[in-house]
């Protein structure tokens, strides 16, 4: 059974004890800056799970199999990702200890502040202002 998104998002606000949309927003601004640092040419290397990074193909000559003719095939760039060893291999570790209530709330407050900044964010990109540092 493959796991979407949404999956993700239930299970983080079930973990974390989030609400559904702060769970969604904590999902969406996480894929946005891996894709942000892919578009940019950066590695994202995420400690034991993975590393995902653009690889570049140069421009080659195909065959048309129908006329074996030469084809031009155009350069391209692909996201690969290469699995950790601690993913592929996992050892048998226990189950992750619960956040104490000091974690918890230690959670909550940078949640909460990457909401402000979040929302300050677009309440100046709808204003028209630039909050470029």
């Amino acid at each position: 059974m493959a796991v979407n998104k949404t999956d993700l998002q239930r299970e983080l606000a079930h973990q974390l004890g989030l609400t559904r949309a702060d769970a969604d927003l904590c999902v969406e601004l996480l894929l946005s800056l891996i894709a942000d640092a892919l578009r940019r040419g950066h590695e994202v290397k995420i400690t034991n799970f993975g590393v995902f990074e653009v690889r570049e193909r140069a421009a080659r000559m195909g065959r048309n199999p129908r006329t074996n003719e030469p084809v031009p095939i155009p350069a391209t760039r692909s996201v690969v990702f290469r699995p950790a060893d601690a993913l592929l291999h996992p050892q048998q570790k226990a189950e992750p200890k619960p956040l104490t209530d000091e974690e918890k709330a230690l959670l909550l407050e940078t949640r909460n502040l990457l909401l402000r900044e979040v929302n300050e964010d677009m309440v100046s990109s709808l204003k028209g202002e630039s909050n470029v540092a």
